[in-house]
């Protein structure tokens, strides 16, 4: 299976909290599976780190390229069918990010490991 985080999912799973799904935990770990995250991602986590509005315990340049490295994780850059596949989106979500997640998962087949169940009103896959 071909996995894409969101940002509350690849957070709780770095930090190995307990809000992260038993199904997700099991997926994400599951060798067999190819897990991504994605550039949106960690510029989520970039400015929200520079709002003050996420505790993270290092900067984000440094908690994600650990994170690549410690989880082999793939690293999916936004891409032009990306934006394309944005611009026809119904407005069922407004957060940007999550929006910009939705058409590369579209785009590329990707099942999303996310606890928002917005994501699912677009017709993709997700697991949680």
């Amino acid at each position: 299976m071909k996995l894409l985080l969101d940002t509350c999912a690849a957070l709780w799973w770095w930090d190995g909290s307990s809000r992260l799904s038993a199904a997700a935990e099991a997926a994400l770990e599951e060798q067999s599976n190819e897990v991504a995250l994605h550039q949106v991602t960690f510029l989520e986590i970039a400015i929200k780190h520079s709002r003050g509005k996420l505790g993270i315990p290092k900067a984000p340049q440094a908690l994600v390229a650990e994170a690549l490295e410690e989880y082999e994780l793939a690293y999916h850059r936004l891409g032009d069918r990306d934006i394309v596949r944005l611009a026809t989106l119904p407005l069922h979500h407004r957060d940007p990010f999550d929006r910009l997640l939705i058409a590369h998962a579209l785009e590329h087949s990707l099942t999303v490991v996310t606890s928002d169940s917005k994501f699912a009103e677009y017709g993709v896959s997700v697991l949680w």
